[in-house]
C-alpha cells in the first residue's frame, strides 16, 4: 500500500477576495490521518480600513468516524488593517474533502488568505 507522506501537503494564497469563498478544497486526504491546518488572513489599507466584518473564514471536514465538522472560530480578523493567524489540528477521513469558506467578505475591503495543509505522523 502507498502510505501517504507526512509534512506541507497543500499550500495556498487566496488573494484580494472581494466575494466570500464557498467550500474551495484545501485538501482531500488519501489516508484517515490528522492535519495541522494553518491560516493566515489580513484586509483593508488606510484608504479602506477592515471594518471588523472582513474575512472570517471556517473550516469543514469530515472525521474518520464519519462526523461531517465545521470550525469558525478559530481566527478572526477584527482591527483596521489587521492581520490574524491561527493553527488548527482536526482528525480527517479519507477521500473526503477539507475545505474552506469564508463569510462577510465584501468587495470594500479585498482580502488576503495564506492557507498551509501539514499530514502528520
Amino acid at each position: 500500500m502507498n502510505k501517504e507522506h507526512t509534512g506541507i501537503v497543500a499550500n495556498l494564497a487566496f488573494l484580494g477576495l472581494t466575494t466570500n469563498l464557498v467550500d474551495a478544497v484545501l485538501y482531500t486526504p488519501l489516508e484517515d490521518g490528522n492535519f495541522l491546518i494553518s491560516v493566515v488572513a489580513g484586509g483593508g489599507t488606510a484608504a479602506t480600513p477592515n471594518s471588523g466584518q472582513s474575512g472570517r473564514p471556517f473550516l469543514q471536514w469530515t472525521t474518520d468516524s464519519g462526523h461531517v465538522y465545521t470550525d469558525s472560530d478559530f481566527i478572526f480578523i477584527t482591527a483596521p488593517q489587521s492581520s490574524a493567524g491561527a493553527s488548527i489540528f482536526i482528525r480527517a477521513k479519507a477521500a473526503t474533502n477539507i475545505t474552506l469558506s469564508t463569510q462577510t467578505i465584501t468587495s470594500a475591503v479585498p482580502v488576503d488568505m495564506y492557507v498551509t495543509v501539514e499530514k502528520l505522523q
